[in-house]
């Protein structure tokens, strides 16, 4: 019996060996693919445009994508995919490219009936959600949507030329209401954008891209359903945390525009702005508290480095924006209480710039809520630092540029006269903008009477003529307004109790 087995066993390995095998498939090579030459670039637009046809529409998404990856060679062999189109010249790929963000946005909103035309707003949705799928033709436009949305994505990742791509992000003005329905794919967009509009170049082209980068962040965030504008808010800020550490005379300029992109987006949705805000505000504060009970040279540098003022100013932007009653203007009190807390962490006259701009952001968000949050007191102890009471001889150094400096040297912070000047001089720039900005309070009379006797006794201690005359400009300030607001509490013929009638005081 176990010799029979044998022998069927062996019949049955014969027959095995006898089938057939199918040969391996061939490798794709560049020659299997179909060359896209004008002329048959021109055919298959005519019969996407002209014939409005979806299969058109499809073949032109195809030579898109091949477009989009054409210097992906390598790729394609490693993964097994080969797009379908070879493009030898650049005529055929600018061709394909203008042609497919030209021409698709009418014809995806035709074929998708679509109740908005393109005349309208693009920052609004074509429809809603549930109009986008009921459509008869979603179901062959989807993969088309996708398809498209994919190879645009690579191709901003991967494009050298600045024009072109600030064209593409130009374009996608029209395609961005249509990912309303494919949310995977915006968070996609996202990345890429964030990734060009972080870019830490700063040439003219850079900028160019950066704006319009910044441009579609916002219409994604006012396009896309509840809750995108998070990823929005969230990775802007965490993007501009990382690109605003180093601050000079040739990045100021993009940290700048990059803050007031975010006021403008934290602009948009208060209320999600606050969740956000809430968070890096309080980070902000827990360092802070960490610097205080540590006392260490690391945690000291955390706070008086560019990154952290930086996240300061930023905020009280935000804020200042959003003046009216809601919960973020709640977030004045916590925030000023942070740069009070700068302020006074290391009050040396090292620290006297970051301490100086922290003034300026104070008297920022008092202007903007109309809130009584004096600083005059920091200004008029930065007048006594002792420095400014030595006797240096002239100099031709050019002054300091303030707006570039977090802290002085650790060695002769204050080296010559024209040091000094810079700082007396930005001092009572700030003390002038102080008063400027309660003239209209009940009790400015009261309030000045200190800062005018301070000023005095600066003028008389100091024997530079030009200091002075910086202090007899406050002092004449502080006295004029202060006796306009008394002759007119002195009509008025009010008790304290009735301060809510001073606000006649307030300009008309």
């Amino acid at each position: 019996d176990n010799d029979d087995d044998d022998d069927e066993d062996e019949e049955e390995e014969e027959e095995e060996s006898s089938t057939p095998v199918p040969p391996p498939a061939p490798e794709p090579t560049t020659s299997s693919k179909i060359s896209l030459t004008p002329t048959l670039l021109n055919s298959i637009l005519d019969s996407a445009v002209k014939n409005k046809s979806i299969k058109g529409i499809k073949k032109l998404l195809s030579a898109y994508s091949s477009a989009a990856h054409m210097t992906d060679a390598d790729d394609e062999q490693e993964s097994g995919t080969m797009r379908r189109y070879h493009i030898g010249s650049e005529k055929v790929f600018d061709g394909c490219v203008n042609a497919v963000l030209t021409h698709l946005p009418k014809h995806f909103r035709l074929h998708l009936e679509a109740p908005h035309p393109l005349t309208e707003d693009p920052n609004k949705p074509i429809g809603k959600e549930a109009l986008f799928t009921k459509s008869k033709h979603w179901n062959s436009l989807k993969p088309l949507y996708i398809s498209f949305f994919k190879s645009t994505t690579h191709l901003l990742s991967s494009v050298k030329s600045k024009p072109l791509l600030v064209t593409i992000l130009k374009s996608l003005s029209s395609f961005v209401p249509l990912l309303l329905p494919l949310p995977r794919y915006s968070k996609s967009l996202l990345r890429t954008l964030l990734t060009h509009w972080s870019s830490p170049s700063d040439t003219d082209d850079d900028n160019v891209i950066r704006l319009h980068s910044f441009l579609r962040i916002r219409q994604l965030a006012l396009t896309m359903p509840f809750p995108f504008i998070e990823e929005c808010l969230k990775g802007t800020y965490q993007s501009y945390a990382k690109v605003c550490k180093f601050t000079n005379e040739t990045t100021l300029p993009t940290i700048v525009f990059m803050g007031n992109c975010l006021v403008e987006l934290y602009s948009i949705d208060v209320d999600s702005s606050y969740q956000h805000a809430f968070v890096y505000i309080r980070q902000l504060a827990l360092h802070l508290r960490a610097a205080i009970t540590k006392k260490t040279k690391e945690s000291f540098q955390q706070i008086y480095a560019w990154q952290y003022y930086n996240c300061l100013r930023v905020w009280s932007a935000i804020i200042s924006n959003n003046p009216s009653p809601s919960e973020l203007r709640d977030l004045i009190y916590p925030l000023v209480e942070i740069i009070l807390g700068v302020i006074k962490l290391i009050p040396t006259v090292r620290n006297l710039p970051i301490r100086l701009h922290c003034v300026r952001l104070i008297q920022q968000l008092a202007g903007a809520s109309e809130t009584f949050i004096p600083t005059t007191n920091i200004l008029l102890d930065a007048l006594e630092i002792k420095e400014f009471g030595k006797k240096m001889k002239g100099s031709t150094a050019p002054p300091p540029r303030l707006p570039l400096m977090i802290k002085l040297p650790k060695e002769d912070p204050l080296p010559n006269p024209p040091a000094q000047d810079a700082f007396i001089g930005e001092i009572f720039t700030l003390l002038n903008r102080e008063v400027e900005l309660y003239r209209y309070t009940a009790a400015f009379p009261e309030w000045t009477v200190r800062v005018v006797q301070r000023v005095r006794k600066f003028n008389k201690d100091t024997g530079n003529g030009k200091w002075r005359a910086y202090g007899k400009g406050v002092i004449e300030t502080c006295e004029k307004y202060g006796g306009e607001a008394s002759r007119l509490r002195g009509e008025m013929g009010i008790a304290p109790k009735d301060v809510g009638r001073l606000e006649v005081l307030l300009p008309k």
